[in-house]
This record gives C-alpha cells, structure tokens and sequence, in this order.
C-alpha cells in the first residue's frame, strides 16, 4: 500500500483486489470493469473477468498497478500463476504467506518491524495515554515482547489509548495474561504467534460482555467488509442475538468498542456502508478460544439467515446480497467442516442462484449439486427441498444447452 500511495503518479491506474480463494479472484477481477469503465453491457461474471483480462494485456495500455491480496492458499496461488503471464504489462503485488513461488515472482519477505520503528509506532500511536516517565523504555520493553508484529502493535496501542492506560500497565497486563494464555495456546496448531495471542487476551478480557459475543459470532463470517445492515436491530433480534435491551442501541455500542480496541478494522474498498472487518488472525484466536461452538455458530447462521432476504434471482436484491455474498461462502465452507450442511441448504441454494444469474455457472453448478445431495439425504425423494433443487439444477443445466440432463 505505501508503495501504491508513492508512486501512483507513475501509473495509469492503481488496482486493488482480495483474492483468497480462486473463486474470489476472478470475482473480484471481474468487478474492476466499473472501475475501468469497460464492458458496459456485459452481466456475466465470465465475460467481466476476461474483459478485465484484456484491458490488463493491452499493447497499447500505460503501465498499471495491480494489488493481489491475501493469496495465501496454493490453490489460489495457482490460479493467480496461470493468469501473470497475461498481466506483464504492467506491474503486479501479490501479497502472501506462501513462500515457494515459482520463476517470473520475485520473492520480497516482509519481516517485522525493527525495534526502533516498533517503538516510535507505539509512542505515537498512544499519544493519549497516561504518561510516564519511563514511556520510551517501556515502549522499547512491549515492543520486544510483542516481537515487532504489526497486529499486535496496533491492538497494544489501541488498548492503551481506549484505556487511558500507561505503557507500563498494558504491560503488566500483557504479561498477567501469560497464565491463561498457557492454557489454551498450542504452538504446533496455531497458524499465530504467542504474542498474538497474549495480545488478543489482554484486550478480549477488558471488552463488555456484549462486545465479546458479537465477536464470538462474527469470528465464523469472512474477513472481508461486514454490510452494516447486518447490526439493524431487527435482524440481530432475528438472528437469536442478545446483546442488551435495546438491539440497534447494544449493537451499535457493541460495535463501536469493537472498533476502538482495533478487533474491527477499516473496511477495505467496500462498496457499500460498512463498519469494518474483522482481521483474519483474531477471527482464528477467538474461534480457538471459543467455549460454544456450535451454539455460536449458529446464531451466526441465523444472523446471516436472517439478513439474507429476497431472491438473488430478483436484481433489487443484490444490494442485500452482493454485500453478504463472501459471509454465505464462508458460513457453507465452516459448515462443511462442522458437518451441519443440513442447516445451510438455503443458503448454499440461494448463493447458487445468485451465481447462475449472474452468469457464473462455474460457480453456481457445485452448489447446486451439493444442495441436491444434500436434499435427497435429508428427506424422502417427493419432498418439496428435493424437487426445488432439482429445479433449479435443471434451469442450470438448460440455460448450458444440457438439456438430456436437464
């Protein structure tokens, strides 16, 4: 992103997407046409993403900056490969955890923040502190012990400055939360370092009990921007979530601490009104640390469940669904794992329509297939679930001129 901000004068364009699933990446690819201005005319997902493609090829186009973010899967990283030889006129960032890419990536490892930096960061980022003598010794102190992660750095000073705290306290604090930290953390398991997690509990145990259960419920949605619609209190009520007497007023409180001790972050290029989005690596803390899993899990499904109105099939729906579209995607993929995909059909059902009237068979065909799998494993084969996904798996099947099977 600094790179982006100081040399943005050098390109005709400066483009960023998050692509952590290869379905993501040519979804997001494929929106930049509003961006660009092209392919007016064209509603098929399939057709964006290569009008994209061609605009990104062009002889005769200025040079480009293209962010690929978070493509931290192999399979992602494959389909992002395949796709770079026709992205070589301009220049491209992908952002990643993976290591072993191949020639024609040049490898740039992003480390940590050096000390001196950890602790400038942290004494400006604390400016409304309580101040202290020893400030720069201290900040030089938590800077080590959170090991120059930036994170952990921000959710540090984010504490200190809702708190009014002194460095010297976070600390004491920090390291109070070693003793149940040990408890739970398991560094062969988790994908995040101990500080991390020391870090998220210090802050976890000052949170309000209804800030701690909106966040033990949108650990299980998706990193990616939260549609503020989703907090109107009658779909929080809905959703089976209590949150205080008062729903619109408790959720937007709850949110508003969520946000000011840095779970919620700035909502990256949303296209829609947004409170932010949760970091991927506190979502993960918290599901480790999470008691109840089903039970939360569940209210997050009824949450979406409840927010996911309309037909997709029905455009004046999209602005409802596009926002919710990678929070269904995500509460499918957990599901799977979980084994509760009996409890997700319709939302897999609808997020299949949404895809085949977009123009996205691809994606749409999988989910329909499973949505009859799971129909037929669930009920008899003249119940309505059976015959509503064999619908709507024959109207895909027709509208790709496999009309035997349809």
């Amino acid at each position: 992103m600094e790179y982006a901000w100081r040399f943005a004068d050098e390109y005709s364009a400066c483009l960023f997407i998050s692509a952590p699933s290869p379905e993501e990446f040519r979804r997001n690819l494929a929106e930049l046409t509003t961006e660009l201005g092209i392919a007016a005319g064209v509603t098929e997902e399939q057709g964006r993403f290569q009008a994209t493609l061609d605009w990104l090829g062009r002889d005769n186009q200025a040079e480009w900056l293209l962010i690929l973010d978070n493509v931290d899967t192999d399979d992602v990283a494959v389909e992002v490969r395949a796709h770079l030889p026709r992205l070589a006129k301009g220049h491209v960032i992908v952002t990643s955890r993976l290591s072993n890419w191949a020639g024609g990536v040049e490898p740039m490892e992003l480390g940590v923040l050096e000390p001196e930096d950890a602790t400038k960061f942290l004494l400006e980022r604390t400016n409304g502190r309580s101040k202290q003598d020893d400030d720069v010794a201290q900040a030089e102190g938590l800077a080590r012990d959170l090991d120059g992660l930036a994170l952990a750095l921000e959710q540090a000073g984010a504490f200190v400055v809702a708190r009014r705290k002194s460095l010297a306290e976070y600390r004491r604090r920090w390291n109070e939360a070693d003793k149940k930290v040990h408890e739970w953390f398991k560094p062969e398991v988790s994908q995040y370092p101990k500080s991390v997690a020391k870090t998220w509990q210090t802050t976890f145990d000052e949170l309000s009990t209804a800030a701690r259960a909106l966040l033990r419920i949108l650990c299980w949605l998706a990193p990616d921007p939260l549609p503020s619609f989703l907090f109107d209190g009658a779909i929080v009520g809905q959703g089976g979530i209590k949150l205080g007497a008062d729903d619109d007023a408790a959720a937007e409180d709850a949110l508003e601490e969520l946000i000011r001790y840095s779970f919620l972050q700035p909502a990256k290029e949303a296209e829609f009104e947004s409170p932010g989005q949760i970091h991927r690596v506190f979502a993960a803390v918290t599901r480790s640390r999470e008691p109840n899993p089903e039970q939360t899990f569940a209210v997050a499904v009824a949450l979406v469940e409840a927010a996911a109105q309309g037909s997709p099939q029905d455009v004046r729906t999209w602005r409802v669904w596009d926002p919710l579209r990678a929070h269904v995607a995500q509460i499918l993929a957990v599901a799977e794992q979980r084994g509760h995909t009996k409890s997700t059909t319709r939302l897999m059902s609808q997020l299949a329509l949404l895809f085949m009237v977009k123009g996205d068979s691809g994606e749409a065909e999988p989910l329909m297939r499973r949505t009859l799998s799971v129909a037929e494993s669930s009920y008899d084969a003249g119940h309505p679930e059976v015959a509503r996904a064999l619908n709507d798996l024959a109207s895909l099947l027709g509208g790709t001129s496999r009309f035997v099977e349809a």
